[in-house]
């Protein structure tokens, strides 16, 4: 899990550094995002209202599930994935990774980091590697 959390951290570095964008990083579990380790309000806070892409990054396998992005909001796509039954729901587990990469600045950036870090990365739900 950290390898694949690192290899992540440093493409979003290597991507951002090579445009000049700037970003803020949040690491939160699944479980405490959903509640189950207290009230999740004040870690959502730190980056629903943001633009940016968001990694599911599997806690036992060496893998990562999913990318996704928002020009908007972070927290909105990202609670559909976590609290409706879905493909991506049913893959996670409570002790998986989320890496959150808020754009703030500059919001449209978020949708080239989003297909740069599915080409890097190959994450295992999303469409283009799911046939």
């Amino acid at each position: 899990m950290f390898q694949d959390l690192s290899k992540t951290i440093n493409e979003v570095v290597s991507f951002t550094n090579k445009h000049r964008v700037d970003t803020k990083f949040n690491v939160h579990q699944v479980a405490d995002l959903l509640g189950e380790n207290g009230n999740p309000d004040k870690l959502w806070a730190s980056f629903e209202k943001q633009a940016g892409v968001y990694v599911l990054i599997s806690f036992t396998a060496s893998k990562v599930h999913y990318v996704d992005m928002s020009e908007k909001d972070i927290g909105s796509r990202l609670y559909y994935w976590l609290f409706k039954a879905n493909k991506v729901q049913e893959a996670l587990s409570n002790n998986d990774i989320v890496l959150t990469i808020n754009l703030k600045n500059q919001s449209y950036m978020s949708p080239a980091l989003e297909s740069f870090l599915i080409s890097r990365l190959s994450p295992e739900l999303n469409v283009k590697n799911v046939a």
